[in-house]
């Protein structure tokens, strides 16, 4: 459902984009070239960079913060290298592998049990974007990438209200790799956005997916970022 929503969003960006461009007119005969911070002008001369933050879901929402630096290789085509966090991206899978585990625990101790998981995850992209040039004030955007991300599972355990996640043995219990420890997997980046320019800087507004390939089931991770970048 998040990637079909995406997937609308982008086509609608998409053909604003292209309305737009195909809005603007040309120069005018003898006027003069626009400069670096005219509304008329490129969004990204050569080279930008920034950061970004905003709220990143996938069973659950989080915080999100992204740093990103990128240049124009190609008329209105960017290449860029982008670094980021998510709060937490477990999804409801993992979240569920701990039942049979809290069930043992009342069983055996005669007492409720419950669990946490939360997974934050640190991120890597090299990412393509079509900036979609115009004379107005909004510059539509699309965005693919690829790259690499690092999940970090961190379970905790409550037996009567209290945690009792590092005695865990005493109990019987031992966290396998599913519901503890850090792992690497690939992941896709998409997304569309709009970037406002504001002289020497631009501010940028998007929605993206992550895609991490997890084992077992894709961790989805839809997030709206909102940031700053200043352009050379």
């Amino acid at each position: 459902m998040r990637l079909a929503t995406l997937g609308a969003v982008t086509s609608l960006v998409v053909l604003a984009g292209s309305s737009a461009w195909a809005q603007t007119p040309a120069a005018r005969p003898g006027s003069a070239a626009p400069t670096s911070t005219s509304l008329s002008a490129p969004t990204v001369n050569r080279w930008y960079a920034g950061a970004t933050t905003g709220v990143a879901a996938v069973q659950k929402a989080g915080g999100t913060f992204s740093a990103e630096a990128g240049w124009r290789v190609y008329r209105n085509f960017d290449v860029s290298v982008e670094g980021g966090w998510f709060q937490n991206a477990v999804t409801r899978r993992v979240a569920g592998l701990t039942s049979p585990l809290t069930t043992f625990l009342q069983q055996s101790q005669g007492a409720t049990a419950t669990a946490v998981v939360k997974m934050p995850t640190a991120y890597f992209a090299v990412n393509g974007r079509w900036v979609f040039e115009n004379q107005g004030r909004f510059r539509p955007y699309a965005v693919v990438g690829v790259g690499d991300a690092r999940t970090t599972l961190k379970s905790s355990f409550a037996l009567a209200g209290a945690d009792i996640t590092s005695s865990l043995g005493q109990y019987g219990v031992t966290l396998g790799s599913d519901l503890t420890g850090q792992t690497s997997h690939a992941a896709i980046n998409a997304g569309a956005g709009v970037l406002v320019p504001l002289g020497k800087w631009f501010a940028d507004a998007g929605l993206r997916v992550t895609s991490i390939r997890t084992a077992g089931q894709a961790t989805n991770v839809v997030r709206f970022n909102i940031g700053g970048f200043a352009r050379f």
